[in-house]
């Protein structure tokens, strides 16, 4: 099964090398969870090159994935939560 789990992610990560960022982020963030049952070094590696992906869209766009990628990071490498922006509305 481990086999067969390992390929449905490489299939998965190679569809996310071809799409739009925003597709890309957020795929890289659901390989990296499921990688976290799996293989944890792998799993932070993933999770390091969604952040990357995400330090490069403009915009809001951005503080939307940063919202989401610390969720992931709780999960998955606790130890980047504080290095991750939070957003906060200007009206608090």
């Amino acid at each position: 099964m481990e086999l067969m789990v390992g390929e449905l992610l490489a299939s998965a990560f190679e569809v996310a090398q071809h799409s739009n960022p925003g597709v890309r982020v957020a795929t890289l963030l659901r390989i990296a969870r499921v990688e976290i049952a799996i293989d944890r070094s792998r799993a932070r590696s993933t999770f390091e090159q969604a952040l990357d992906e995400i330090r490069r869209i403009p915009g809001r766009d951005a503080t939307f994935f940063m919202d989401y990628a610390r969720l992931f990071a709780a999960a998955i490498a606790p130890d980047l939560l504080p290095s991750i922006p939070v957003w906060r509305p200007p009206w608090n």
